[in-house]
């Protein structure tokens, strides 16, 4: 893990002179991805990491980690070839506990409203979200995540912190 952090341009004393400043937005998303696997981490010394389940706050923390690192992708490679809006909905929702309004989900998750919109009655179909008007302004909508919802993105957010567990577990 040490290695993620020896990529620093925006410390680095001579970043213009080496050339690497190119490579700011690569840095960027490898310290998010750093920051979501350290949050992810047992604790020094910890002799077994699949003791317990985690808490739906740590488990919230560990998905905004993620929906960042997600998001990091994006200044260095074209955002076409990362599409996931349903999986980014998902994560943005369930890392605001609560209901949110589609305006907000959007601009969270860097989606567009109106591919919100759509995706969000998609997710609804689903059965994984729950739309309805906000009881203090008609003109919107809010969403936030079903039972279902919530169960299924514990689950998946739970098994990807589980993964880097096992690759940190090996550094």
């Amino acid at each position: 893990m040490d290695q993620l952090n020896t990529i620093d341009c925006l410390t680095c004393p001579s970043a213009s002179d080496c050339g690497a400043s190119g490579f700011h937005s690569v840095a960027t998303a490898l310290r998010q991805v750093g920051d979501f696997i350290r949050s992810a981490a047992p604790p020094r010394g910890a002799t077994c990491v699949t003791v317990g389940t985690p808490s739906a706050n740590y488990l919230r923390r560990a998905a905004a980690n993620l929906a960042i690192a997600r998001r990091a992708r994006g200044q260095s490679l074209p955002a076409g070839l990362l599409g996931e809006p349903a999986w980014d909905i998902l994560l943005e929702l369930f890392a605001h506990e609560g209901p949110q309004s589609m305006k907000a989900v959007s601009i969270g998750t860097c989606v567009p409203l109106t591919s919100t919109l759509r995706w969000v009655g998609l997710l609804e179909r689903e059965g994984m979200v729950e739309q309805f008007a906000d009881p203090g302004d008609a003109r919107r909508t809010l969403v936030e995540l079903s039972e279902k919802g919530i169960a299924a993105i514990s689950i998946a957010v739970n098994g990807i912190r589980t993964a880097f567990i096992e690759v940190t577990a090996t550094l």
